[in-house]
């Protein structure tokens, strides 16, 4: 099967769509972006076409029999704006992706969130919404030898405004307390422990992977709606690197309880992430902890997951079950 993504210009979507593709390729598919050329469409003529609203490459009207999936931002039970950013689809989006008639649409949600965050595109359009959240690549993220850590604490992401409201709160008093290896872009210059900016050429896995605990910190949202977890989870995990969160409710959808470490406040937070960095009395908790969530990474929170689900959704069977085979391949 042959898989077009749309190319975005960079940012968080780039990882995402990259990890798309990759699960694609995974299984024997001709999976690659797509910069909106229609003679590269017609030259690709391709059977899965995996669109962004917020990165929009206008389809061919000839599409033939192409699936077409479109990804979008919540348009259903309205969110109200945090800290000024509303996150709701907008209507010139909506339109947009109604212009481009697809089969399904997707989101960063579980599926149980269809019937709230996403609904109107059911109720209002007849369009099929499937909960497609963020996960990590499986081809990039592995482990280091977890015994031999260079960094105790790594944090790799951006603190523009949005985001470090909650960045100040929960990580900026370990950072002033304890040595933290701090990359990304985005309002971390003058802050102790920063190292720079990951290119996004670079999928930061060294980086992850040199650390014994990472911090992941969620934007206001998801800590308010529990949709839209960071990627950072997800390839913490696979790099064994304990990510310890913050809020995030119903987070049982994605990882049995019991099996993550969660804080409800920034006191506690603060507690867990320096307890497990630098006392050597947690040592064997922590890595018997990122022991199981690997393997629950490995297993449900893969690319290869996500876009099983999202062909499941489009009947796509054949592909399904690829993606069944190589998934058990590689928990086997």
């Amino acid at each position: 099967m042959k898989v077009l993504v749309a190319k975005p210009n960079g940012g968080a979507y780039l990882y995402i769509a990259r990890g798309s593709i990759n699960a694609f390729n995974s299984i024997g598919c001709d999976a690659k972006f797509w910069d909106g050329d229609v003679q590269t469409w017609n030259v690709t003529k391709p059977s899965l076409y995996i669109g962004c609203s917020g990165h929009r490459k206008v389809i061919p009207q000839n599409r033939g029999n192409v699936k077409v999936a479109i990804h979008v931002n919540p348009y259903g039970t309205k969110l109200e704006p945090l800290y000024g950013v509303d996150v709701n689809e907008p209507q010139e989006a909506i339109n947009w992706t109604l212009s481009q008639k697809p089969d399904v649409v997707f989101g960063y949600g579980h599926q149980d969130d269809a019937s709230t965050y996403w609904s109107n595109w059911l109720k209002n359009h007849n369009i099929k919404f499937i909960g497609v959240s963020t996960a990590a690549d499986h081809t990039l993220y592995y482990p280091s030898e977890i015994n031999n850590r260079v960094n105790n604490i790594v944090y790799l992401g951006g603190r523009w405004p949005y985001k470090a409201n909650k960045i100040d709160q929960w990580l900026l008093p370990i950072i002033k307390a304890t040595n933290v290896k701090i990359m990304g872009w985005g309002g971390w210059q003058g802050v102790n422990g920063y190292a720079g900016v990951v290119p996004d050429s670079d999928s930061g896995r060294e980086f992850l992977a040199s650390g014994k605990v990472g911090p992941c910190i969620c934007e206001p949202h998801t800590t308010k709606f529990g949709i839209d977890i960071p990627e950072r989870f997800f390839k913490l995990a696979l790099c064994k690197t304990l990510p310890i969160i913050d809020y995030i409710p119903n987070f049982d959808r994605y990882y049995k309880p019991g099996s993550y470490l969660m804080a409800r406040n920034p006191s506690e937070y603060f507690d867990l992430v320096t307890n497990y960095a630098n006392n050597k009395t947690f040592d064997k908790a922590r890595i018997e902890y990122t022991d199981i969530i690997f393997k629950q990474t490995r297993l449900n929170h893969t690319y290869m997951n996500r876009m099983k689900d999202l062909c499941a959704g489009l009947g796509i069977n054949d592909i399904v079950e690829k993606f069944n085979n190589e998934i058990d391949e590689l928990n086997s």
